[in-house]
């Protein structure tokens, strides 16, 4: 692939995970201050060594990191908003 297709990949993969936080934290009820689960300013890297998308959240004051293989994240036919490893975010809370 060529780097400008893999930034519309990246950008799949980041709107997805902005999504998740978003609604994770919008649907929190027990939190009074407002604070969120998900911090929403998170990180990621693209391992060099196999391409994997590597995401590093802080929930509730810890930090966390989910792996998503190249296989999972570097296609077209990727869904990442259906994406089991994003959606288990979700998952916990629900």
């Amino acid at each position: 692939m060529r780097i400008g297709e893999d930034n519309l990949l990246i950008d799949a993969v980041r709107g997805a995970v902005d999504s998740y936080i978003r609604m994770i934290n919008e649907a929190e009820k027990d939190d009074i201050n407002g604070k969120g689960i998900i911090k929403p300013e998170w990180y990621y890297y693209i391992d060099p060594s196999n391409e994997d998308f590597v995401i590093l959240l802080e929930v509730r004051g810890f930090q966390e990191e989910i792996t998503l293989k190249k296989s999972e994240w570097k296609s077209y036919q990727s869904n990442m908003l259906g994406n089991e490893k994003i959606k288990q975010l979700a998952n916990r809370w629900s």
